[in-house]
C-alpha cells in the first residue's frame, strides 16, 4: 500500500449514523444462492485456473447450480446505529473523503482513498496496523441474465470473501517478505470489506446478512480454486429460510458498509454472506458506481 500522500485530502469520521425516515424501503426479491450437488461437500475445482479470467473464474463453477430464492430484504435506515460488527457482522458509519476528482484514476485511490479507508478501519477497530489487500471499483453493467459480466461489475451470487487457508496468499502482494506476513498471522487479526458508494445507490446495492441468523456449520461450504502453486478458498453459503437480509435504503458516498469476512479466533469468526441485488424500482436506472477496499485489520 502506498504511503500516506501530502495532498489536500480530508477525512472525516463519527459513530455509526442513525437518520431520520418516514417508513422503511424493505424490498421483496430475489437472491441467487448455489444449490450444491447432493453428496458434495464443496466445490473443488481440477486443474490451474490461473489464465482463465477473474469474472469467469469466480462464476464458471456456480453454473447449473445457482437458484434464485425469494427473499426480503429489510432496510436500515433510520436505525444504523442498532448494527455493530462484532454483533450482527456489519456496521454503517458516517465517514466521507473529500478531494478525489477521478475514482477511477489509481493514483488518487492509493494516495487519497487508501489512507482514509486505513484510519477509519483502525478508528473502528482499534487495531495496530491495517493493509488494503485488493480495491475494486464496480463501475461496469452486467450484461442482461448474468450474475457478473467483469470483475468490475456488480456481484449477483450470495458470496463470502475468502476463508482462513487463503490468508497467506492473499497478504503475499501486499506483504512478499514471507517472514513479516507470518509474524502478522500468528497474532489477532481480522479481515474487512469496507464497501463506500461514489454516488448514491439506486440499481443493485448491496445486502448483508446478519450473522446471527447464519449457521456455519450447516449454511458456509468451501469454494476451492486452484491459481498457479496456491489453492483459493472462498466461503460458499447455501440457502436458509433463517437467513436475515439487510441493506441502507439509498445508500450516500458517505455512509460506508464495513463487513466482516474473517477472524482469525475461530471461536468468534465471521465470514459475512453478501450479495447485490435486484431492486425492481430501479431497474432501468444506470449501472451503480461504488468502491469495496478489502482489509487485514491486525492487533497487538
Amino acid at each position: 500500500m502506498a504511503p500516506h500522500s501530502t495532498s489536500p485530502t480530508t477525512e472525516t469520521w463519527s459513530p455509526p449514523i442513525k437518520t431520520p425516515v418516514t417508513s422503511p424501503q424493505d424490498v421483496y426479491t430475489t437472491l441467487n444462492y448455489t444449490e450444491l450437488p447432493a453428496g458434495a461437500n464443496g466445490l473443488d475445482v481440477i486443474g490451474d485456473q490461473s489464465g482463465v479470467p477473474e469474472d469467469q473464474r469466480r462464476m464458471k463453477q456456480r453454473d447449473d447450480i445457482t437458484v434464485a430464492k425469494d427473499v426480503v430484504i429489510k432496510d436500515v435506515r433510520g436505525r444504523e446505529d442498532e448494527f455493530k460488527l462484532d454483533v450482527q457482522g456489519f456496521q454503517y458509519v458516517n465517514h466521507s473523503i473529500e478531494g478525489v476528482t477521478d475514482w477511477t484514476d489509481p493514483k488518487q485511490i492509493t494516495e487519497k482513498v487508501q489512507p482514509a479507508t486505513v484510519e477509519l478501519v483502525k478508528k473502528l477497530t482499534g487495531a495496530s496496523k491495517v493493509v488494503v489487500y485488493l480495491d475494486r471499483n464496480r463501475f461496469n453493467p452486467n450484461e442482461k441474465g448474468s450474475q457478473m459480466s467483469t470483475a468490475h461489475s456488480p456481484s449477483h451470487g450470495v458470496h463470502t470473501d475468502l476463508t482462513h487457508a487463503s490468508c497467506h496468499f492473499t497478504l503475499a502482494k501486499s506483504v512478499p517478505d514471507p517472514a513479516e506476513r507470518d509474524e502478522l498471522l500468528s497474532g489477532r487479526y481480522i479481515v474487512v470489506n469496507v464497501w463506500r458508494p461514489v454516488v448514491t445507490i439506486k440499481k443493485d446495492p448491496l445486502t448483508v446478512c446478519d450473522w446471527r441468523s447464519v449457521d456455519p456449520v450447516k449454511d458456509i461450504y468451501n469454494d476451492r480454486r486452484v491459481v498457479g502453486d496456491n489453492v483459493m478458498e472462498f466461503g460458499l453459503p447455501i440457502y436458509s429460510d433463517k437467513h436475515e437480509w439487510y441493506y441502507l435504503n439509498e445508500q450516500r458516498p458517505d455512509e460506508p458498509l464495513v463487513f466482516k469476512q474473517l477472524d482469525s479466533n475461530l471461536e468468534t469468526n465471521i465470514t459475512l454472506p453478501h450479495s447485490a441485488f435486484v431492486d425492481p424500482k430501479y431497474v432501468d436506472y444506470p449501472p451503480r458506481r461504488s468502491i469495496e477496499m478489502k482489509c487485514f485489520a491486525f492487533f497487538d
